[in-house]
């Protein structure tokens, strides 16, 4: 991190200096055992992908730096991109970060202090305007059954099943895996196709692809496999 790029981002404060020592730390030592990538200058700031802007942290460390950025983020849309991510990390699924009553209740202040700035009058585009009845009518084919994402055939499928959502969802699950878990994921993946594939061959006697294709042909009204591939 240049120092053009800390006075661009961050304020000159105390909760600075202890960010940059845990930086400085975690560069002059061995990555530890169980760690997290961190980026230094976080990637809704515009941070890069490149080596030199990751830090290796402990999870202690990696919760205790995202508290720190909430105070150092310069600007309130900063402020609150970092507020909303240590939110997420103290709803964290996984339940790797352990935290107190107290140090809960101040991420939740802090989020919702900055939600509450970020949607006040002064920030709102939309504030004291209404849309035209031709925007109001375009919102409203926009959302109808027949174009929204969330309906396939005539039913909604919901996030949870939406494939580009749930894309979505695993590329930023992935992107925060270290090394070891995304090993972990792919041997898991691995073993479900084999296994699914040993399933497929058992009921079916082809192969997935094979299977597929035969299905599709009957489904089509296409007469056979030969017919298909031709």
């Amino acid at each position: 991190m240049t120092q053009e790029q800390q006075e661009q981002f961050f304020i000159d404060n105390k909760y600075l200096v202890i960010y940059l020592k845990i930086i400085e730390c975690s560069k002059n030592r061995p990555r530890p055992e169980q760690y997290e990538k961190h980026h230094i200058i976080p990637k809704s700031f515009g941070g890069s992908d490149s080596e030199d802007n990751y830090a290796y942290l402990t999870l202690r460390e990696h919760f205790l730096v995202h508290l720190i950025l909430v105070k150092i983020a310069k600007g309130q849309y900063y402020k609150h991109k970092m507020a909303h991510a240590l939110n997420r990390m103290t709803n964290s699924k996984k339940g790797k970060y352990k935290i107190t009553s107290r140090m809960y209740e101040t991420v939740r202040i802090e989020h919702s202090e900055a939600m509450s700035i970020l949607m006040s009058d002064k920030n709102n585009p939309m504030s004291g305007k209404t849309h035209t009845s031709e925007t109001k009518q375009k919102m409203s084919e926009a959302l109808s059954d027949k174009n929204h994402p969330s309906y396939k055939h005539g039913r909604s499928v919901g996030a949870r099943n939406d494939p580009k959502i749930k894309a979505r969802v695993n590329r930023e699950y992935r992107a925060n895996m270290t090394p070891e878990e995304k090993e972990e994921a792919n041997r898991r993946q691995r073993e479900y196709e084999r296994v699914k594939r040993a399933k497929n061959k058992e009921e079916t006697g082809y192969t997935i692809g094979y299977s597929q294709s035969k299905k599709k042909t009957d489904r089509e009204g296409v007469g056979t496999l030969e017919v298909f591939f031709g």
